[in-house]
């Protein structure tokens, strides 16, 4: 499905707002199947920095779809939703 949008979640695993943006994350996939169907990365920025070349950021957890910033900082359930839903 080329017309959906590729997320990045950037995360660490010292992070309790990141462990938050995971556990909703399963739980989204459970209430809604179709987000399964989208193409989400979870890239941990202390074991993966090389994947850290084309993304500004200060604060975990930060979702990107495709190569635009859409989430900074300490998310909701409902902000979580909202990446995902924006990028169907």
């Amino acid at each position: 499905k080329s017309w959906m949008k590729k997320i990045r979640m950037f995360k660490a695993a010292w992070c309790p707002h990141c462990n938050n943006a995971s556990k909703w994350l399963e739980e989204l996939f459970e209430e809604n199947p179709k987000y399964k169907e989208l193409d989400i990365q979870k890239i941990d920025i202390d074991e993966e920095k090389e994947k850290l070349v084309d993304v500004d950021f200060y604060y975990v957890p930060t979702f990107y779809a495709d190569n635009k910033k859409v989430f900074e900082g300490a998310p909701t359930k409902e902000i979580v939703k909202k990446v995902l839903d924006d990028a169907l």
